[in-house]
């Protein structure tokens, strides 16, 4: 794409002058955007004719039904295999389990995913019928329902296989809103609360779904809105309602009334905002904790600072007005570790960082009064976390 925008400009004798204006630069730089996005369509025409001449147009409709990532992946394997491509029109997940190649299984069920794999397609060849198909691949029947787009396994909880019908009744119709309610019960799944709060995040997400603008204040007065996407407001409610649920599962002093299956989901956000405002004034055990997990470091003007005691967090969560002070058993367990985000001397977020199989991540990135941060904090954020890691990496090496 990038040879084709150089050969439009170069045939229109475009070019970036030397010492240019800022209105020069402004109208160079409309130029080679809007040569770009020409050069994307000339690249896209030609893909598509490629591939409607040499592809497999059956193949091709069947393949496009799943999620791009793994596109390429079902075509291949369909495309020679009549009975694989009629499988994929009645049992998605099936097919796309038999599809997926064996780098993509965790290592250690790995080879049982690959014996069930063979023992399969052998089925598939023979024509048995769907039920043992399914069986050999360890898929209840009832999942035959979910729909293409929907597949993925990075976004399949574990209730779907045990209670498939239940999960299935609460999908939304639309596969966009039912992949974002997966993801999110999945995430329900990760917080390991309780069996209830899972299945109530199960009939509540469909009704949580959807972005907005939040206002971000910087620390030299100036504001900026920005559009959070759906999955990531998503993200940060089940957070919020997970530290609630987990403060009731413990049975934690302040908490007026603990959350139950049963309870709406006015009730339950209700509930969970007046817990996070008093916890906000709440002090608790003394603690110090164990080593961090990562160093602290400065990233594009952040400062991540480790918060290695009890008074650090409740020192944090005065000035950032959060639930952060209630953290300290769970750092002690394990379950994660928490550092402050600063630019120069403000205080500009707070930072949980988790561990899932052995490699960190973010948790949740909060700004104050518990808004999510910004995205160039998280960004920060990701690249410290990536920087650590391959600095530990290369002095184990």
């Amino acid at each position: 794409m990038d040879v084709i925008a150089e050969f439009i400009m170069r045939r229109a004798g475009i070019e970036c002058p030397k010492e240019a204006t800022k209105e020069e630069g402004n109208a160079y730089s409309k130029k080679y955007h809007g040569t770009v996005r020409i050069a994307g369509k000339i690249m896209n025409r030609m893909i598509f004719q490629a591939i409607e001449e040499a592809a497999d147009p059956i193949a091709i409709r069947a393949a496009r039904r799943f999620h791009p990532d793994f596109r390429e992946v079902i075509y291949r394997s369909v495309v020679n295999n009549p009975r694989l491509l009629q499988l994929v029109d009645t049992f998605p997940l099936v097919a796309f389990n038999i599809c997926l190649p064996p780098e993509n299984w965790a290592e250690h069920c790995r080879e049982e995913k690959i014996a069930h794999q063979k023992e399969a397609i052998q089925l598939v060849n023979q024509g048995a019928r769907l039920k043992r198909i399914a069986a050999a691949m360890d898929t209840p029947l009832p999942l035959r329902r979910l729909k293409p787009g929907c597949v993925g396994f990075h976004m399949i909880p574990d209730l779907l296989f045990e209670d498939p019908r239940f999960v299935l009744s609460h999908l939304p119709n639309s596969t966009v809103d039912a992949r974002r309610c997966l993801m999110a019960i999945e995430k329900a799944e990760r917080k390991n609360i309780s069996p209830g709060f899972v299945r109530w995040v199960v009939r509540n997400a469909p009704r949580f779904l959807g972005g907005r603008y939040e206002t971000h204040e910087f620390a030299n007065g100036t504001r900026r809105r920005y559009w959070l996407r759906s999955r990531v407001v998503t993200k940060n409610l089940i957070d919020d309602l997970a530290d609630f649920a987990r403060a009731c599962k413990r049975q934690e002093a302040h908490v007026v009334r603990p959350f139950q299956e049963s309870m709406s989901l006015r009730t339950v956000m209700q509930l969970s905002e007046e817990w996070h405002d008093a916890v906000k004034d709440t002090d608790g055990p003394q603690y110090t904790f164990p080593a961090p997990w990562l160093p602290g470091g400065i990233v594009a003007g952040y400062e991540f600072v480790p918060l290695t005691s009890s008074t650090d967090l409740y020192q944090e969560r005065a000035a950032m007005h959060n639930c952060v002070g209630t953290y300290g058993e769970q750092v002690m367990d394990g379950d994660c570790y928490i550092y402050s985000v600063r630019h120069g001397e403000h205080r500009a977020a707070t930072l949980e960082v988790v561990k899932r199989d052995g490699v960190v991540g973010i948790g949740q990135p909060r700004s104050a009064c518990n808004k999510p941060a910004s995205p160039e904090i998280a960004f920060a954020a990701r690249e410290w976390i990536s920087r650590m890691q391959g600095s530990r990496l290369d002095k184990a090496a």
